[in-house]
């Protein structure tokens, strides 16, 4: 996934050789936006009411 903290820690989207691509960037970079909002912070400790811990679903499982 991206970024890849390996080759920095920001990404931005290609529109040249590679249109639509993500690639990884130096946070510094002055570039244009679309927009920005705050990251979203998922708390995965707590379980969904009405699911089983041991119950999984998959694409096309009736639920």
């Amino acid at each position: 996934g991206f970024p890849d903290t390996q080759y920095g820690e920001c990404v931005s989207m290609g529109t040249g050789f590679f249109p639509g691509k993500w690639m990884n960037m130096n946070c510094t970079s002055l570039l244009p936006y679309i927009c920005t909002k705050p990251a979203l912070i998922f708390d995965d400790s707590v379980q969904p009411e009405g699911c089983a811990d041991d119950m999984e679903f998959g694409p096309g499982d009736e639920v």
